[in-house]
């Protein structure tokens, strides 16, 4: 999936997103985390206090 400009200004005035995921026994999380947008790559880089930690 690639994001459009007005996708990206839309994300840009934002402060955090919500981050969805599920385990592998199902059980689902939705989890505000902090990001940057980068237009350039096509990407957003996410990241948070404890990110790839169990907490």
């Amino acid at each position: 999936m690639t994001f459009t400009q007005a996708e990206f200004d839309y994300l840009a005035s934002r402060r955090l997103v919500r981050l969805a995921t599920a385990s592998p026994d199902g059980v689902l999380q939705n989890s505000p985390t902090g990001f940057s947008c980068a237009p350039e790559t096509g990407t957003l880089d996410i990241y948070g206090r404890a990110r790839g930690r169990d907490v």
